[in-house]
């Protein structure tokens, strides 16, 4: 019965080695880009509707540069209200 007992506690260990094979350790994700346009309560919300190839250029952009789409989005918008001013 001693040998039977020792074979089961080795299939537990076995159990729990297999288990940390199979299941990998999670990763943590990056935490969300805060903006650096965002100021408080009073902003506003603007909704635009992109084309798919346009929003993955933005989504790109933003990895790249390390910025948040709204960040990218926000400079072009005063860049061309800067130039309308002329």
């Amino acid at each position: 019965m001693a040998a039977k007992k020792d074979s089961m506690l080795d299939l537990d260990n076995l159990g729990k080695e297999v288990g940390k094979v199979i299941t990998p350790e999670r990763q943590k994700k990056p935490g969300p880009k805060i903006s650096e346009h965002r100021e408080g309560a009073e902003d506003k919300r603007l909704t635009i509707r992109l084309k798919d190839e346009l929003h993955r250029t933005l989504k790109h952009a933003s990895v790249d540069s390390g910025k948040t789409m709204s960040d990218i989005a926000i400079e072009a918008l005063l860049e061309y209200l800067k130039k309308q001013e002329v």
